[in-house]
C-alpha cells in the first residue's frame, strides 16, 4: 500500500513538473519583443549579415593568400629525356689523325633523368609590400560592407516594429468604435421600440457595424503578415507566438547634431579611396627590380642502357647556391596604361566622396524638414481627434435624448473616423520621419 501512495506521488509531480515547464514554455513563448530585442535578434539571425561575414573570412584568406607570396616557395621537378638520335657536333680533324677535315663525334647518353628541388625566396619586391597594404585595406572595406549590412537589418526592422505598433493602436480604435456602435444599436432598437427611431435607423448602424468588422479583419490580416514578418527577420519559428511593445510614445531621438563622418556609406568611399592609393603604388612599385635568392639540389643519372639503380646508373650531384634580379626595361606600356586606370578609378572615388557629402547634407536637411514637420502634424492630429471626439460624444448624448436625428450622429462618427485615420497615417509617418533623421544624422545603430 505504501509502495503505491510513493508511486502516485511521483506520478503527481512528475506530472505537475510536466505542466510547470508547458506553462514556462508558453509564457516565454508569448513574451513581448522590445524594439531593442528585436533588432538584436535581427543582426543575430540575418542571412545578409551572415553572408557579408563569410565574405570577410574570404578576405582573410585573400589577404594570406598575398602574405604567403613573400614566404619560402619550395617545388620538386624532374624529367626524363630518351635521346632517340644522340646530337652531332665537328671536331677538327687535327684531333683525330685527319688535318684539315671536319670530323662528325656524337656526345651524350641515351637516357638522361633529372630529379631535384628548389628553394625560393622573395628577399626584396616594393610590388609585394604594396600589395600586402593593399589586401589589409580591402578587409577592412569588407569590414565595412557587414557594418552596413547591419544597418539595412536595423532600419527595416525598426520600420516594421513601428508599423506594427500602429496597427495594435488601430485595433484598439476600431475595437472602441465597435463598441459605441453597439451601444448605439441597442440604444436605438430601444427607441424603435419605443417608436422614437426607424427601422432604417437600426440598419444603418449595422451597416456600419459590418464596415467595422471589415475594418478589422483587414487590420488582422495585415498584423498577421506584419508579425510573420518579423519572424522571419528575427529567425523566430513559425510555431512560436511574439507581440510587440504597444507603447508609440518612445522616441528614439538623441540629439540634432549631424555627424557625416559616422556614416557607412562615406566611411566605405573613405576606405576605397585609401584602397585606390595602395593599387597606384602598387603598380608604380613594378618598374622597381626584384630580387630573389634560391637553393637548388638536384641529381642526374646518364645511361645509355635504361637503369636507374646498380652498376649500370650514374648518379651524379648538383647543388646551387645564388641571386636572381629581374629588372623591368620595357613592357609594352602595360604599367603605363594600368597606372593610368588606377587614376581614374581614384578621380571617380575622389568625386563620389564630394557628391555624397552633398547628398548627405541634402538628405540632412530634408529629414529635419520633415521630422519637425511630422511632429507638428501629429500634434494637430491629436487635437483634432480630441475635438471630433468631444463633437461625436456630445451629438451622441443629443440622440439618446432624442434632440437630434441618426443622420446627424452618423455625419460626426464620419467626422471622427477620419481623424483617427489622420491621426493613424501621421504617426507611422513620424516614425518613419524619425527613422530617417537618425539614418541621415549617421546614428542609426545608436537606436540598439
Amino acid at each position: 500500500m505504501q509502495t503505491k501512495i510513493q508511486i502516485t506521488y511521483k506520478y503527481l509531480w512528475s506530472l505537475l513538473l510536466l505542466v510547470g515547464v508547458a506553462y514556462q514554455a508558453q509564457a516565454q513563448a508569448n513574451q513581448k519583443l522590445s524594439l531593442k530585442a528585436s533588432l538584436q535578434k535581427a543582426l543575430e539571425n540575418s542571412r545578409e549579415v551572415q553572408a557579408q561575414k563569410l565574405g570577410r573570412k574570404s578576405t582573410d584568406y585573400q589577404v594570406k593568400e598575398v602574405i604567403s607570396q613573400g614566404l619560402p616557395q619550395i617545388s620538386a621537378f624532374g624529367s626524363f629525356d630518351n635521346n632517340m638520335i644522340l646530337p652531332t657536333q665537328f671536331l677538327p680533324g687535327e684531333l683525330a689523325g685527319q688535318p684539315g677535315a671536319l670530323v662528325p663525334v656524337q656526345f651524350g647518353t641515351r637516357y638522361n633523368t633529372t630529379a631535384g628541388v628548389e628553394l625560393q625566396q622573395l628577399l626584396f619586391s616594393q610590388s609585394f609590400v604594396a600589395g600586402v597594404k593593399a589586401a589589409k585595406k580591402a578587409r577592412a572595406l569588407s569590414d565595412l560592407q557587414i557594418r552596413q549590412s547591419e544597418e539595412e537589418v536595423l532600419y527595416n526592422v525598426a520600420s516594421l516594429y513601428y508599423g506594427i505598433q500602429v496597427l495594435i493602436k488601430q485595433k484598439q480604435i476600431l475595437l472602441d468604435n465597435m463598441s459605441q456602435i453597439n451601444t448605439l444599436i441597442k440604444t436605438t432598437e430601444l427607441q424603435y421600440k419605443n417608436g422614437v427611431a426607424k427601422k432604417v435607423d437600426i440598419t444603418r448602424l449595422k451597416v456600419n457595424k459590418v464596415n467595422l468588422s471589415t475594418d478589422l479583419d483587414q487590420v488582422d490580416a495585415t498584423y498577421a503578415q506584419q508579425i510573420n514578418m518579423l519572424k522571419y527577420y528575427t529567425g523566430t519559428p513559425e510555431n512560436e507566438t511574439i507581440e510587440v511593445e504597444e507603447n508609440t510614445s518612445t522616441s528614439i531621438l538623441s540629439d540634432y547634431t549631424p555627424s557625416f563622418d559616422k556614416r557607412t556609406e562615406i566611411q566605405l568611399l573613405y576606405k576605397q579611396q585609401e584602397l585606390n592609393q595602395e593599387d597606384i603604388k602598387q603598380v608604380k612599385a613594378g618598374y622597381l627590380p626584384t630580387l630573389t635568392g634560391f637553393l637548388r639540389y638536384s641529381q642526374m643519372n646518364q645511361t645509355n642502357e635504361l637503369a636507374f639503380s646498380g652498376s649500370k646508373a650514374n648518379w651524379n650531384e648538383t647543388a646551387v647556391l645564388g641571386l636572381r634580379l629581374n629588372i623591368p626595361l620595357f613592357d609594352g606600356f602595360s604599367k603605363s596604361n594600368r597606372l593610368q586606370q588606377k587614376k581614374i578609378a581614384m578621380a571617380q572615388t575622389n568625386l563620389r566622396i564630394k557628391d555624397t557629402k552633398a547628398m548627405m547634407a541634402t538628405q540632412y536637411q530634408n529629414s529635419l524638414v520633415k521630422l519637425q514637420k511630422q511632429q507638428d502634424i501629429l500634434q494637430k492630429q491629436k487635437t483634432n481627434v480630441d475635438l471630433a471626439k468631444e463633437v461625436y460624444d456630445s451629438i451622441e448624448n443629443q440622440y439618446k435624448q432624442g434632440i437630434t436625428n441618426l443622420t446627424d450622429l452618423l455625419n460626426t462618427e464620419n467626422s471622427l473616423k477620419t481623424a483617427q485615420n489622420g491621426y493613424l497615417k501621421a504617426l507611422v509617418e513620424l516614425k518613419v520621419a524619425e527613422l530617417e533623421f537618425v539614418k541621415a544624422n549617421g546614428k542609426i545603430r545608436d537606436i540598439l
